[in-house]
């Protein structure tokens, strides 16, 4: 799968994201998106890059959430999300799917940001087409009653009922 849109990190005005620190080499770090994860690579630098306080060696899947850090220097994952744009992720793959919370887009179940609005996913947890899922579900409960198993259903009624509020 290709690299889209690769960003430069490093201490060269040409990179798109600029650090100072005397540290950091001229062409420090690459992100990129690819099939709807972003990635950072050290590009074999003297200082390291980091994520989560663990060095990156070849690849590194990141999240919006993580800490990185370019040799010396905290990288704003502010700035790598208006880098990052929809353009930038690619569509997702048919094998697994995450649903996006902000636009309902189909993700691959490894997405960290949406394809489609470039929302971060990556608290999102995989889940069924939700209105089939929700029939479905209702009608197995409707079971355990018509069964005299009430407790299980009344449990079964609440879990559908937390999963409707998340959902809408």
């Amino acid at each position: 799968m290709a690299k889209s849109n690769i960003i430069q990190v490093g201490r060269d005005t040409e990179c798109d994201i600029t650090l100072s620190s005397h540290k950091v080499t001229n062409r420090h770090a690459i992100i990129y998106a690819e099939e709807g994860v972003i990635y950072i690579e050290d590009n074999q630098s003297l200082n390291g890059t980091f994520v989560n306080g663990k060095k990156v060696i070849g690849k590194q899947a990141i999240s919006l959430s993580d800490t990185v850090v370019v040799a010396d220097t905290n990288l704003d994952m502010n700035l790598v999300r208006s880098k990052i744009t929809y353009d930038t992720i690619t569509q997702p793959t048919e094998e697994g799917k995450i649903y996006c919370r902000h636009c309902g887009a189909k993700n691959p179940l490894d997405s960290i940001v949406c394809y489609k609005c470039g929302q971060e996913v990556s608290s999102i947890i995989p889940l069924p087409e939700p209105l089939d899922f929700i029939v479905k579900y209702f009608k197995k409960i409707m079971l355990l009653f018509k069964n005299g198993r009430w407790i299980a259903g009344i449990i079964a009624l609440f879990v559908l009922y937390k999963y409707c509020r998340y959902l809408f």
